[in-house]
């Protein structure tokens, strides 16, 4: 039914209920029931009217509030899907440039008089590594676009999957630790699921590391932490140049108003999101 009728009804019932009751009471009643009790009686009478009426009301409020709760996970899990497809064509072109560089030289070495049989090899090598390199961008991609657009399954379900995956094959002790207290919105969950799948591709890729911990847990300010921490070689982000990777995480805590830091740890490296209360 319309909205409106629930109101009109909640509005307008109560008063022509208790009104009829009155007319009835001072019709026909007083006789047998006093003024003081026949009050309380109204009172009562109101009261279980109001409550009634108001069960389709509430009804239909808490279908509309979980339907639209669904819409945001659904417009946020598609918005996530749009990015990953921009991140992935950027990726893809880039390596894909790379690699025609790599062949255009390797041509070139092999095409001259004297052919240097290590430089042939490394230029192989590297475009081996550039083509690895595409191959897990699309799986990493293609794992995440496996989430259906309804109520999937939960962030710690789909981060001991996301792990599963990635070190099924090492030899690395991996732990999901997530803190009940604290409550995720699914734009939220999406952004911090997509940092973790980069903080762990970096780790299976160059940290050599025997354990990985992903932990969220809620902080003393009333907000969150998220991380990812590995005992791996450790990684310092201000020695070399600016890595891609850290610049997509990054923009990842920006758009839900956290902010990326990344630490040294001993041994290790901490890839930490803290979002304030």
């Amino acid at each position: 039914m319309p909205l409106r009728y629930y109101q009109i009804t909640l509005v307008l019932g109560p008063a022509v209920i208790v009104l009829a009751a009155e007319l009835i009471r001072h019709q026909f009643g007083l006789p047998y029931v006093s003024m003081s009790r026949g009050n309380w009686l109204m009172a009562l009478l109101t009261a279980v009217v109001i409550a009634l009426l108001s069960q389709g009301l509430f009804r239909r409020f808490e279908a509309a509030t979980l339907s639209l709760a669904r819409e945001r996970a659904a417009r946020a899990v598609m918005e996530e899907r749009e990015r990953l497809a921009r991140e992935l064509h950027d990726q893809i072109a880039q390596t894909l440039f790379s690699i025609g560089v790599q062949l255009e030289a390797l041509h070139q070495s092999i095409s001259g008089a004297e052919v240097d049989s290590a430089e042939v090899e490394e230029a192989w090598r590297e475009i081996r590594v550039a083509l690895r390199e595409v191959d897990d961008n699309v799986r990493q991609v293609i794992f995440h676009l496996r989430r259906p657009l309804d109520d999937g399954p939960d962030l710690h379900s789909r981060l001991q999957a996301l792990l599963t995956q990635a070190f099924w094959a090492q030899d690395i002790h991996w732990e999901v630790r997530m803190d009940p207290s604290v409550h995720l919105p699914p734009a939220e969950e999406v952004q911090l699921f997509g940092i973790a799948q980069e903080a762990v591709t970096n780790v299976k890729k160059h940290a050599g590391a025997k354990r990985v911990l992903v932990a969220l847990e809620s902080t003393p300010a009333g907000g969150w932490a998220f991380r990812v921490q590995d005992d791996g070689r450790g990684f310092q982000p201000s020695a070399g140049v600016r890595h891609y990777g850290i610049q997509i995480m990054e923009s990842r805590a920006q758009e839900i108003g956290a902010r990326l830091v990344i630490e040294p740890a001993s041994p290790g490296t901490t890839v930490r999101v803290v979002k304030p209360g």
